[in-house]
């Protein structure tokens, strides 16, 4: 107990067999066992650590900033809840110098008020340029080449004409097929008419005789007697 045989009463009749401890090799031993331990333990960690960053490595990806690029900046700020909060800053900062080969960076607002920051490069966000739109510009036609009144209403009353014409011939063709197609449908309508009634004969439909048929004996639920 604490590092020492108990002492009981039985051992003043019996006596005990007391040996001396060397220190200095106990406390070598002891210094051994720690040194194992201690280089066990580093080794288990620096095992798990090469995992953790294998499975980091698979999403990571270098992001290269150039001198004067657009950037967002985290929202580290933000207190209490904030599961709906945006991730970035919406002000736009630029980058205006790195520090050596690190993913260090020096950065300030886009808009020249407020002081340059140094943020590791995980903490920054491209920021999107939109794309530029262009017009396309109709072509310039002169004025005395425009088309006048009466022009423009020779061309639509021509081609108004040419519809109906077109039309007229359409619908005549079309009436014409119809009355044809008719005829042969009926044709065949009364042929599968008369086959099927030659063939098919139709069950005659079985209906009761008694004067109560379709009448509940008690519609109201009411007790009766077992001998009814």
């Amino acid at each position: 107990m604490f590092g020492r045989d108990p002492r009981q009463p039985v051992d003043l009749l019996l006596g005990t067999d007391e040996h001396e401890v060397d220190s200095t090799n106990w406390v070598a031993r002891y210094q051994q066992r720690l040194q194992d331990a201690y280089q066990l333990a580093q080794a288990q960690l620096e095992c798990k650590a090469d995992s953790r960053k294998k499975y980091y490595d698979r999403q990571a990806h270098d992001l290269l900033l150039s001198f004067g690029e657009r950037v967002y900046l985290r929202k580290r700020n933000i207190r209490g809840r904030n599961q709906i909060q945006d991730v970035w800053d919406s002000k736009v900062y630029k980058v205006v110098a790195k520090k050596g080969n690190n993913d260090v960076y020096v950065i300030e607002p886009a808009d020249g008020f407020g002081g340059s920051r140094t943020v590791n490069q995980a903490e920054l966000r491209i920021c999107p340029q939109p794309e530029k739109i262009t017009k396309r510009r109709l072509p310039c036609i002169p004025v005395d080449q425009l088309p006048t009144q009466r022009r423009l209403e020779r061309t639509i009353s021509s081609s108004d004409d040419a519809d109906h014409d077109n039309d007229s011939a359409v619908k005549q063709t079309s009436s014409d097929d119809d009355d044809s197609a008719a005829e042969e449908v009926s044709d065949n309508m009364t042929d599968t008419s008369s086959e099927v009634e030659s063939h098919v004969n139709i069950p005659v439909v079985w209906r009761s005789s008694r004067k109560t048929a379709g009448q509940h004996r008690n519609p109201f639920r009411e007790p009766w007697s077992a001998r009814d």
